[in-house]
């Protein structure tokens, strides 16, 4: 794990992107957040391929944040493809839904997201989780 901190937002509603833009700035997170206009793009960034090759511009994430549901692929499938691929399977992955279905939420804990945001984001559960995730990876580094 680098020391890199930026944030990878996937999300395809530009209101939600602006939403969740606003939530980091109020709860005084200063992390550079790069965004993936859908699942497609997400994969491509992740694993570095055409523009997005050049990671000094495109770094990995330290987190994802991702829409469940999107177009052409959905937050499960990427999340999915997350975890089977060894190099960002560690990757904390924090699913958003406009639903507070528990089947969604059931089905995110078991492809192993990190965790579940409903939207409209709430910034608090934003700092609460952010908070979580960091604290987890000081951790995770200090164990290697």
């Amino acid at each position: 794990m680098n020391e890199n901190d930026t944030i990878l937002l996937v999300e395809d509603d530009e209101n939600d992107v602006a939403l969740v833009t606003r939530a980091f700035k109020l709860t005084g997170l200063s992390n550079p957040l790069q965004v993936a206009e859908n699942g497609e793009r997400a994969i491509a960034y992740l694993s570095g391929e055409g523009q997005f090759s050049d990671r000094y511009k495109y770094p990995l994430p330290m987190l994802v944040i991702m829409d469940i549901k999107m177009p052409l692929r959905t937050g499960f499938e990427v999340l999915e493809w997350m975890r089977s691929d060894k190099t960002i399977r560690e990757l904390p992955v924090v699913m958003l839904s406009s639903s507070s279905h528990q089947t969604d939420m059931d089905k995110a804990h078991q492809l192993g997201a990190t965790a579940f945001l409903t939207k409209p984001v709430n910034f608090k559960d934003l700092q609460r989780v952010y908070k979580t995730v960091v604290d987890y990876w000081n951790l995770v580094k200090h164990h290697h």
